[in-house]
């Protein structure tokens, strides 16, 4: 399980992932108390992550689903690359969203005489070191929640946080894209291992999830950035083959695999449109037809890369055939594929 589905908003999914869902059983299981406050913070992080998709949304970029993360969230765009101006205002729309709600909590209060605490008051009332006020709890809480989000996100230069988006748009504003990346994951990874550090001094096993996280999240964002920048540079019609090693369907096993040695491919067309690998035929009998080890191929459209490979790892085949209105005009080897990113990322992402 990658991620639960919570609902739909806008045309955009709402997920909780499942390292979330861990984080707030953990959390539970340290004290009942958290279950108040944890409703709260992914309210509080929906709103936030939201506020992205939806300035992304006006800005043009198709956004596919919001997944709560335990340290904030993350908006799931099909845009492969945007500008630096269009992600400063894309990463600062989050924390803006959390001021503005908690100003607005300033006012209500203000009117309505709800108790609301210090952040110490509040902080030792959620540990249980001083008596609940449920009603001041609950409204502290969701004042301090939307301050301290919006403040860590914004405030804490590291990628993918808020924060590190606003310093590599504004970087990338004087550099290219790669380079911008590059410093933001070098600075993010400077401050996760100061919380590595603070985190071991003072036995805070939360700050020590949170910066495994964001040292993964930061090593993650830099393949993301050479992918994005790099893909779209390949060439994939040069890459199309219109000639492909194909065999009848009562072909024998043998044959096959004679043929398969002869051409040196691992996989062979059977008919139109099957084929069969050479996993396919390991534990198969030398006298059967090919045909009953062979299985049906989905063509693929002609796109990013980094989504076509997806399509051979789904099928587990070397070669698929490419399909534009539903017509084949040709076939890509997945090796081809390959050696065009590794030379793609080799040539471009200096």
């Amino acid at each position: 399980m990658h991620s639960l589905k919570l609902g739909r908003f806008a045309g955009i999914t709402l997920e909780l992932h499942w390292t979330t869902i861990l984080f707030i059983l953990f959390l539970i299981i340290i004290s009942p108390i958290y279950a108040i406050v944890l409703t709260l913070l992914f309210a509080i992080i929906s709103i936030h992550e939201f506020s992205h998709a939806l300035v992304a949304k006006r800005e043009g970029i198709k956004v596919s689903r919001v997944i709560l993360l335990p340290i904030g969230g993350m908006a799931v765009m099909e845009e492969s690359s945007m500008s630096p101006e269009k992600e400063f205002y894309m990463a600062l729309a989050g924390p803006m969203s959390n001021f503005v709600m908690a100003l607005i909590w300033v006012v209500v209060v203000a009117i309505t005489k709800i108790p609301m605490y210090t952040l110490g008051t509040w902080n030792s009332m959620v540990s249980g070191d001083i008596p609940i006020n449920w009603v001041g709890l609950t409204s502290s809480s969701f004042f301090w929640l939307n301050w301290l989000l919006g403040t860590f996100n914004l405030f804490v230069p590291a990628i993918p946080m808020d924060g590190g988006r606003v310093l590599r748009a504004i970087l990338a504003m004087k550099m290219n894209y790669i380079s911008a990346t590059k410093v933001s994951v070098y600075v993010s990874k400077f401050l996760t291992g100061l919380m590595f550090i603070i985190s071991i001094l003072t036995l805070n096993v939360i700050l020590f999830l949170i910066a495994i996280f964001l040292w993964i999240a930061a090593s993650a964002e830099f393949e993301q950035a050479v992918n994005m920048t790099v893909l779209p540079k390949i060439n994939l019609n040069s890459l199309l083959r219109h000639g492909v090693s194909r065999t009848p369907p009562r072909t024998r096993v043998r044959t096959a695999l004679a043929k398969m040695i002869k051409t040196n491919t691992p996989q062979l067309f059977v008919g139109k449109n099957k084929c069969v690998t050479i996993e396919d035929l390991k534990k198969s009998n030398p006298d059967d037809p090919v045909s009953d080890y062979a299985r049906e191929i989905k063509p693929i459209e002609v796109a990013m890369p980094e989504v076509m490979m997806k399509s051979f790892l789904a099928q587990n085949v070397y070669i698929l055939p490419v399909k534009k209105s539903n017509r084949i005009i040709g076939y890509i080897d997945v090796r081809d594929l390959e050696r065009a990113i590794e030379l793609a990322k080799l040539v471009y992402s200096r």
